[in-house]
């Protein structure tokens, strides 16, 4: 066995000493290799799956909680008409039968309402089209003849609600909505004794579970639908107590006042309504009276009463019976009014100082948002105040039959 040549250990120790010079020398590069920032990852198709996920989560949220405290109704109401004088369209109606005042076919209402209430504030808009929204409505600013309530809320606390803008009075027993009514026609006491809407501020404070208060400072004159008072630069003042002791019964109590615009502004109307709604099972009773103040004339006051029982047969048929009268000594009310003036007969007003109404309703709901009425409807004046074929104030007795449709959907 031979031996190693004496000069190799010298050679690999040479060898291996440049080497390790070599690496001592290129190491601070190498270090700063290292540390340079490598390009960030792309973004998997997972991680954009999952952006887009948390962005749509995120606007459901947000429109769930718009929609929580949004709320809308559609509507409509349209009749068919049969008086039994078969008095001629051309013929001007009594104004206290403004809503249904066409033979054959008519429409009432067309209406879309939406809110938002949140527990700090809130905004309303109601819109009403069709040959009824002028006589609820009222004599409107350009632009303004189709909307019936446009107003904003605040609620400064839990229990003091403001609205102000233009809004529905808070008086009388029946509303513009009719299906909410026991009957399809409204009263000559909705029409002739109270008002329908006001411009101004409202405040409502629920004092307790039972009492809640009510007060209003509107525009005069604290009359009839307006949204502008021109003749009256004070406003007007009104209040309401209600009283629901439980479920089955509401006692409501109104007042309003103003000048009238004559003496100065030193005449004060004062006008005073009492509500009376009660219910038992299948029972509903609701009386309603009301009481009208003119200084500026001599007897000073006319009023009226109403009294409306309904009862649900099943549940899908309802009967309603209402009955009315108002008294108008010097003919403040307007009971022989007629509502519109035209070519044929311009509008009249004739002395009836009395009114009684009687109305019978039978009402079939299918489904809940449709309401189909039958119903007849007569009355009986002091005075001949009713048009017939022969021509206007030809009657003190007017007798119709209506059959009236109403559908509305919402939340």
């Amino acid at each position: 066995m031979s031996r190693p040549h004496p000069n190799h250990p010298a050679r690999v120790s040479l060898f291996t000493l440049a080497a390790l010079s070599m690496a001592a020398a290129l190491s601070p590069w190498s270090a700063a290799l290292a540390e340079e920032p490598q390009p960030a990852a792309l973004p998997s198709p997972a991680d954009s799956k999952d952006a887009d996920t948390h962005g749509d989560a995120d606007g459901r949220r947000a429109l769930d909680t718009f929609l929580e405290h949004f709320t809308y109704q559609l509507s409509a109401t349209g009749y068919y008409q049969l008086d039994a004088a078969r008095t001629p369209n051309s013929l001007p109606m009594p104004s206290y039968r403004a809503f249904v005042d066409q033979q054959g076919f008519g429409l009432t209402f067309a209406g879309v309402d939406a809110a938002y209430e949140t527990d700090t504030w809130g905004l309303t808009l109601s819109l009403r089209f069709g040959p009824g929204a002028d006589k609820l409505i009222g004599t409107a600013p350009a632009g303004l003849n189709n909307l019936r309530q446009g107003y904003v809320t605040w609620k400064p606390t839990s229990k003091l609600k403001l609205d102000l803008g233009w809004f529905d009075t808070i008086y009388g027993a029946e509303v513009a909505d009719e299906w909410k009514n026991l009957n399809f026609t409204r009263g000559a006491l909705y029409f002739l004794m109270q008002p329908f809407n006001h411009t101004g501020l409202r405040a409502a404070y629920q004092v307790n579970e039972k009492v809640a208060v009510t007060v209003l400072v509107v525009n005069g004159f604290f009359d009839f639908p307006d949204i502008t008072d021109l003749a009256n630069e004070v406003p007007h003042f009104g209040g309401q107590i209600a009283i629901t002791p439980n479920d089955h019964v509401g006692l409501y109590l109104g007042y309003g006042t103003g000048p009238n615009g004559l003496d100065d502004n030193r005449d004060w109307d004062h006008f005073v309504d009492v509500v009376a709604n009660l219910s038992s099972g299948r029972w509903h009773l609701a009386l309603n009276g009301d009481l009208r103040v003119d200084p500026s004339q001599s007897t000073a006051l006319y009023y009226g009463a109403s009294a409306a029982v309904g009862v649900d047969v099943g549940d899908h048929w309802a009967l309603a019976l209402r009955g009315e009268y108002l008294g108008d000594p010097d003919g403040l009310a307007g009971l022989g009014t007629f509502a519109d003036e035209t070519d044929d007969a311009p509008a009249v007003s004739l002395p009836a100082k009395r009114l009684g109404t009687g109305t019978l309703t039978v009402r079939y709901s299918p489904v809940p948002q449709l309401v189909i009425t039958l119903e007849n409807r007569v009355e009986v004046a002091s005075a001949d105040i009713f048009s017939t074929r022969s021509g206007p104030g030809a009657s003190d007795v007017h007798f119709a039959t209506i059959l009236g449709v109403s559908g509305h959907v919402g939340n």
